[in-house]
Formats: C-alpha cells, structure tokens, sequence
C-alpha cells in the first residue's frame, strides 16, 4: 500500500523553494469528480467499454441464426460448344421404313420416291439444341433451420455468456482504476500537505537560525549553536525541495489515470472512516459483487455451452428450402422456374472426433469448475489481506493522534526556552523534526488507511460504492 509514496521520492524543481499556492495552480478536482473524468477519459476504460459493445453486436447476429437465410445466387456460363441432342438418324430410319412399305404394297417405285421426298420436305429435323454455349440465370434460395439438435439455443447463449464476461471485466477494469485513483489522488493530495509541513520546519529553522544569530551577537549562546542552527535550516530547505520534487511527479502519475494533460488540484482530504463493517460482510460481498468472480462464471458457462454444442453434433439438422429463378437469358428449358423441398444432414462417422470433442468439452467444465472454487479462496484471503490492512492503518493513526498534542506542545516549549537561553539549538531542532515526524507520520497512516479502503472496495466488488463510503467519513487536515 505504501508503494507511491516510495516511488515519489524523484521528480523535477528547481533549485530554489517555490510559493507553493503557484505550484498547486490548476482546477479544482473533488474525488468524485476525478471518478467521473476517469470513466470518460482513461483508455483502458474506453477499450473494455468497445470490448463490451463488440460482444453485443455479436450476441445480436448470433440472434440471426434463428432466421431464415435468403441468397440470391447469379450465374454467367460460357462452354466451348452448346449442348445439342441429334436424333436425326432415327428420322433416316423412319423414311426408309415409309418408302420400303410403299415399294412393298406396290406402288411405282418412283411414285414411292417422290411421296418419300415430299414427307422428308415436311418432317421436321430431329435435332435439337439443349443448352446454348452462353447463358445466365439469377436465382433467389431461402432456407430455414427447423432442428438442429439446440447448436442454435448453445450459440446464443454463448454469446451472452460473453456479453456477461465481457461487462464483468469492464466493472473489473473500472474498480482496478478507481483503487489506482485511490492511490493517486489521495497521494497527490498527501504530497502537498507534506510540502506544507517541510515548509512549516523550512521556515521555523529560518526563524531558528535568525534567532541563533542574534543570540550569539549577543553572547548568549556559543557559536557551534549557531552552526548546527545553519545545518538544520540547510536541511529543512533540502527536505523542502525534495517534497516539491515529490508533488510533480505525483501530479503526473495522477493526470495518467485521469486521462487528461491539464493540471489538477485534489481538494477532497485524507480522510478515516467513523464505521468499518466486519470483515464476513466485505467476504460476503466479494462472492457475490467481485467482478473477476463473474468472469469465470461466464466462463463457466461458455465451457458448458460448448460442451451442448458438441453434444447437439450428433443430432441431425433438419431444414426447409425454397429457390426461385428471378432472371435468365438463354437458360436450358428443361430449368424449372421454383422449387421447394425439405432436407436433413447427420454425421454417421467422422472417426470418433466427436466423441472425443465431447470429452474435451467436459474436462474444459471441469477444469473451468476448479478454477472457480480456488478463485473463491483467493479472493476471500485478499479481502481479509486488505481489511488487515485497513485496520493497521487506523490503529497507526489512532496512535499518532494521541502524540500529536504533545509534540506540538514540546516544540513551543523548546523554542521558548531556547530564545531565554535554557536549551540547546539541537533540542529545539530535536523538537521541530519530531512535531514534523508526527504530522508527516500522521497524514501517511491516512494515506495508507485510504489507499487500504480502495483495495478492500475493489476486493469486494465495491469500488462503485465509494462515494457512499467516503460520505460517512472523518476528514484528517491541520
């Protein structure tokens, strides 16, 4: 949890302490506000949301699979030669049977040739062409499943397991930032209270060292008094430098999760609960709100959908169908103009590659099945991880606060009594840095305690709720 605040240990300023009301310029972010901004600007966030509307689209076609299917299908052939039926030799035959019956009955055989030639003058070729060498034809087909054995009912509810699966991990991926918020934010927020603070010792060993001045132009106090008053307030200016360096570069990181290049100014404060529920409610909470939860219980039902979908291979699909000719040129006549018809189609043997998708279908539940309950356990182990931390957070600043007072109250007795010549510089300074100790101390067990809140929120699902949370909350400013 205390991660950032490490990291925040590098930056950029320059050499010289600057007025920090200049260096927080920028607008004014309240936490919910900075919720807001995020869920509209952060790129992770805009890409889960695409991911979600990607596996709706797909849920609606997959809703076309009960409908019909309508093509329309066109053909242009050209073939080397047309298709041609010559049944000329039995018209051959037929005149010289006509022509032998008539020599036969005893008719002149040139009376017979003449009435043979007459007949073949008025009797047709016996040759005609089937298919011409060009032609086209435009047809429509529609088909409409009736059964498939529930292929159709197991895509469907696939694709809303994946709509599920895929709106789990959007609210995963929101929660994941809204703790990274969190963390940034509230750290932002602790980095300029800490420049508050070194700039309260930066000018306290000012007024110090002005003091050790005089007191030793004086004769009061002896010289090394004097130098170890020039060491402190050389140290307090380099403490004050490096929380100047620490505010930009939390400044930065907290415009990355914002998704944004303007300067902000976080204006909510560290804050303390004034109620935590027990840890069961946040367990409890966990199993039924955590989204990586909801994820492999979409993917539960994904492996359980496949699994119906290879069982439905060995049912037959059965199916109706219609074609219509919408245009032809030159078609073969024997085309008809419409059909309609019913068919069914089922695999009898594919060398037992269904069965053994069945198989595999059934250990991927399983093994989906498995995953599930080690999840439970994991994400009940973090919730009490993160609710550990919650609590050490606040026991570390219920213990502060109870110091608080008196450091505050040990330092104006050390400053009074050095200025009347009773103490050291070395006991004022002592108590200057542990009065900033305690303050510093005090804001990052807020810090820790806040940045606890938002993991044991994001653990149990509940990141969303955190505005609610925070209204019920006890502010930590000095």
């Amino acid at each position: 949890m205390t991660t950032f605040l490490l990291v925040t240990m590098a930056g950029y300023a320059g050499d010289q302490p600057v007025d920090t009301h200049a260096d927080y310029a920028g607008v004014e972010l309240t936490f919910s506000d900075a919720v807001q901004r995020m869920k509209t600007a952060n790129d992770a966030i805009i890409a889960a949301r695409f991911e979600e509307e990607q596996r709706m689209r797909e849920k609606s076609a997959s809703r076309g699979l009960f409908f019909p299917k309508v093509d329309v299908k066109a053909n242009g052939v050209k073939m080397s030669d047309p298709v041609v039926m010559d049944l000329n030799d039995i018209r051959t035959a037929m005149l010289a049977v006509q022509q032998g019956t008539l020599v036969g009955a005893g008719v002149n055989p040139a009376v017979a040739n003449a009435i043979n030639q007459q007949t073949a003058q008025n009797l047709p070729e016996f040759k005609k062409t089937l298919v011409e060498d060009k032609f086209m034809t435009v047809d429509a087909t529609v088909t409409q499943p009736i059964f498939t054995g529930g292929k159709i009912l197991a895509a469907n509810r696939a694709a809303g397991a994946r709509v599920s699966e895929s709106h789990a991990k959007l609210v995963d991926t929101q929660n994941r930032l809204i703790s990274e918020l969190v963390n940034r934010y509230f750290g932002y927020r602790l980095a300029m209270k800490v420049i508050d603070v070194r700039k309260m010792v930066y000018d306290g060993m000012e007024k110090h060292l002005s003091d050790a001045k005089a007191l030793e132009k004086n004769g009061v106090i002896a010289r090394v008094e004097r130098l170890h008053a020039e060491v402190a307030f050389s140290e307090a200016e380099r403490e004050y430098k490096k929380a100047l360096r620490n505010s930009e570069l939390a400044r930065t990181v907290l415009n990355n999760t914002l998704g944004g290049n303007d300067p902000v100014v976080p204006v909510t404060p560290l804050f303390i609960l004034k109620e935590v529920k027990p840890l069961e409610y946040y367990q409890r909470m966990a199993l039924d709100s955590n989204p990586l939860l909801k994820q492999i219980a979409a993917t539960r039902d994904l492996a359980h959908q496949n699994y119906m979908k290879e069982i439905a291979s060995y049912s037959p699909d059965i199916f109706i169908f219609g074609s219509r000719q919408l245009y032809e040129w030159h078609s073969p006549e024997y085309t008809p103009k419409w059909i309609i018809g019913f068919g069914a189609t089922c695999n009898i043997f594919e060398g037992f590659a269904g069965a053994n998708h069945v198989r595999a279908a059934e250990s991927q539940e399983e093994r989906v099945a498995s995953l599930e309950t080690k999840a439970k356990k994991d994400i009940r182990t973090l919730v009490e991880k993160n609710y550990q931390e919650l609590m050490l957070a606040l026991e570390q600043y219920q213990s502060i606060q109870s110091s608080f007072k008196f450091a505050e109250e040990y330092l104006r007795v050390r400053e009074k009594a050095f200025v009347e010549g009773s103490a050291t510089s070395l006991d004022v300074v002592d108590a200057e840095l542990a009065f900033a100790k305690v303050r510093i101390d005090k804001l990052k067990a807020a810090y820790d305690y806040d940045v606890a809140l938002g993991a044991l929120l994001e653990a149990s699902g509940q990141s969303s709720l955190i505005d609610q949370y925070m209204s019920e909350r006890e502010e930590v400013e000095f």
